[in-house]
């Protein structure tokens, strides 16, 4: 089971990598986002605000996360405490 799922694996990866020319960019984007050219800014402008969105994501995400852990952690420790 685990030697089929290493396979797997490397089939994806080798399949990806024979075609990674095609997944780096449309000629329009790829173009904007070459630096010296003069709509390198609006590309490079798109990348900060998909980084910042990306970030403002994760931290609200793992902010409720923790939240819910620590909430839980402490109802159990008083459960314990009471039923002990």
């Amino acid at each position: 089971m685990k030697t089929k799922f290493v396979l797997f694996v490397a089939f994806i990866f080798s399949i990806i990598g024979s075609v990674n020319s095609a997944l780096i960019a449309c000629p329009n984007c790829k173009d904007a986002f070459e630096k010296g050219s003069k709509e390198a800014s609006i590309g490079e402008g798109f990348s900060l605000s998909v980084i910042f969105m990306l970030i403002i994501f994760f931290s609200v995400f793992i902010g409720f996360s923790t939240k819910i852990y620590l909430t839980m952690k402490k109802k159990n420790a008083s459960s314990q405490y009471f039923n002990s």
